[in-house]
């Protein structure tokens, strides 16, 4: 148990490896979780900042025939955005696992 409280505390989001002991599992990984997502919130609002930053000085300088006006996400794309699995795909990949685990597999209607 304790190879996973060092793990934990490796992580950086706890001041005193001390607090480890006093929490259960459940509440370091929402601890843990809930850190992770402020430190990502804290990266896009830097990266809006910064963006914002370079397309004003791209903005200034550019004239009338050069590429159109842009924005902060034209210097960090979210790529947090994933495309939406087709409901095909999902079914086949759904059908898989189920197999994988010694289910089976039986269609109604399709």
């Amino acid at each position: 148990m304790h190879e996973y409280l060092d793990l934990a505390a490796e992580t950086g989001y706890f001041d005193d490896p001390r607090i480890l002991y006093d929490l259960t599992p459940a509440e370091i990984a929402v601890a843990i979780v809930g850190k992770s997502n402020r430190d990502r919130q804290q990266q896009q609002l830097e990266n809006i900042r910064a963006g914002t930053v370079c397309a004003t000085i791209f903005n200034q300088h550019r004239t009338k025939r050069s590429d159109p006006i842009l924005t902060w996400k034209d210097f960090f794309p979210d790529t947090s955005v994933k495309p939406a699995q087709p409901p095909g795909e999902m079914k086949h990949r759904c059908k898989e696992i189920a197999l994988i685990f010694g289910g089976t597999v039986t269609t109604h209607g399709t």
